[in-house]
């Protein structure tokens, strides 16, 4: 069998090799990095989790936007409603941590 490959060339799986040990640093230092606060709110002494106060404004925002779209009679926007109730939930908790987090 006559080899193909340039002298110079690695295979494949060598390449793979290099590139597993060139990442493996940046990758430990991200996954050592910790937070310089836990993320969670005080509220009269309890610690609450972020998360649940942006869940809680996506729901918020989210009733909000289903007034609205009833009041202007626009809810044909939203079909299925089993599906955009929740992703408009979704959508404005995400919204709500990107903006105050």
């Amino acid at each position: 069998m006559i080899n193909t490959r340039p002298t110079g060339a690695r295979s494949p799986g060598e390449r793979l090799y290099r590139t597993g040990k060139t990442l493996a640093g940046p990758l430990a230092c991200l996954t050592l990095a910790a937070c310089k606060q836990p993320p969670s709110i005080n509220v009269i002494g309890a610690y609450f989790p972020d998360w649940l106060f942006c869940t809680i404004g996506g729901v918020l925002l989210t009733f909000v936007t289903r007034a609205v779209l009833l009041r202007t009679q626009r809810t044909a926007w939203l079909q299925p409603l089993v599906l955009s109730y929740p992703l408009l939930a979704l959508f404005f908790s995400l919204l709500t941590w990107l903006v105050f987090f």
